[in-house]
């Protein structure tokens, strides 16, 4: 009913960045397991037990329809992830640009992929913030070796970062942040796979 620790600290994350999104409400339904069962026939009827704790339902068409979020992390970016792949709503993980977002998406249903890359490399020109410019760098690049290897190249290479992750538990904090936001922009490219 009170929820606490990481899981909780990402769901604020969560909550904090989806703010501003017009067309989303985030909100979190406490359910007792004592005293009065506040919630329980609630939790009951999506089939969330205490051992699910927490689960993420996205309700969509005027809460006609319902997928539960059943991925392993909790992590804020993970559950945006999520939605962005369930809905059009843009949420925009860490590192990534909305326009180039789009031109990902673009890219990937392309005949002509190059023609996306010339319009990804168009809009980097109007691009002012040093974080931007980076981000938009990375998403031309990761189009780059598309065209040369093929659209196998996102999963293998978000892998091959995922991996290097999870192996090197001594990298620095700002390499580790540098290495997600990376993930985060070839995700943007997987949404229609399975990480």
């Amino acid at each position: 009913m009170y929820p606490y620790g990481e899981k909780q600290d990402e769901f604020e994350k969560l909550a904090e960045s989806c703010h501003s999104a017009s067309d989303l409400m985030v909100a979190h339904v406490g359910v007792a397991d004592y005293g009065k069962n506040e919630n329980k026939n609630l939790a009951d009827h999506y089939g969330v037990t205490k051992e699910k704790f927490p689960t993420y339902i996205l309700f969509t068409d005027y809460m006609k329809n319902y997928k539960k979020y059943d991925g392993i992390s909790y992590k804020s970016d993970d559950i945006k992830g999520f939605i962005i792949k369930n809905t059009k709503i843009w949420l925009g993980l860490s590192g990534c640009l909305e326009d180039f977002d789009k031109l990902a998406k673009e890219f990937i249903d392309a005949s002509d992929k190059n023609i996306i890359k010339l319009k990804a490399e168009k809009a980097t020109e109007n691009l002012k913030s040093p974080n931007d410019i980076s981000s938009a760098k990375y998403y031309l690049k990761v189009m780059d070796k598309g065209i040369k290897k093929g659209i196998q190249f996102f999963t293998d290479e978000y892998q091959r970062l995922k991996a290097i992750l999870n192996k090197d538990l001594n990298m620095p904090e700002e390499k580790r942040e540098e290495f997600k936001k990376k993930m985060n922009i070839l995700k943007v490219f997987l949404f229609k796979d399975e990480l």
